[in-house]
């Protein structure tokens, strides 16, 4: 996120993509309160993982709208539960979040509302374009179909 200032330990990908930040036992939960910043604007939905260790910690430092899930030992596996939900991010920025896309998905994404432009503008450009013709949801839509369609190309 934001040029390697912040790295997602896990996303998945549906219509909205969604960050889990994994901290163990040996983890610093107070690194969270840096990373918030760049997850904050690029994630609709953000779920820190941890330990019972870390669990108060968690519950203070992590923005009220992040998830928290404890992992455990339990027969020999590990078991998540959750222990406060996702709710909406009221942070989410879809320009910002638009920049995790290459320039040529951006591109392509761009395609059906500018065809005529696509060709001159920088990747801020393009992202500011879609973002303002696009809702939210369209955008992670797209965000995900994109980061999908890499994957499935290499």
């Amino acid at each position: 996120m934001h040029n390697g200032n912040a790295i997602a330990d896990v996303v998945t990908l549906h219509d909205d993509m969604h960050c889990y930040e994994i901290k163990g036992e040996n983890d610093s939960i107070s690194r969270i309160l840096q990373q918030a910043k760049f997850y904050n604007v690029a994630f609709r939905k953000i779920t820190l993982v941890t330990t019972a260790k870390h669990r108060a910690s968690a519950e203070r430092l992590a923005p009220a709208h992040w998830g928290i899930m404890l992992a455990y030992f339990k027969d020999k596996k590990i078991t998540l539960k959750y222990v406060r939900p996702t709710s909406a991010n009221p942070y989410y920025d879809k320009k910002l979040a638009l920049l995790t896309l290459w320039r040529s998905e951006l591109a392509e994404v761009a395609t059906p509302i500018a065809r005529e432009k696509i060709k001159k503008l920088s990747r801020a450009s393009l992202s500011n374009l879609i973002g303002e013709m696009l809702n939210k949801d369209d955008v992670s839509r797209q965000i995900s179909a994109q980061i999908i369609a890499r994957k499935a190309i290499q």
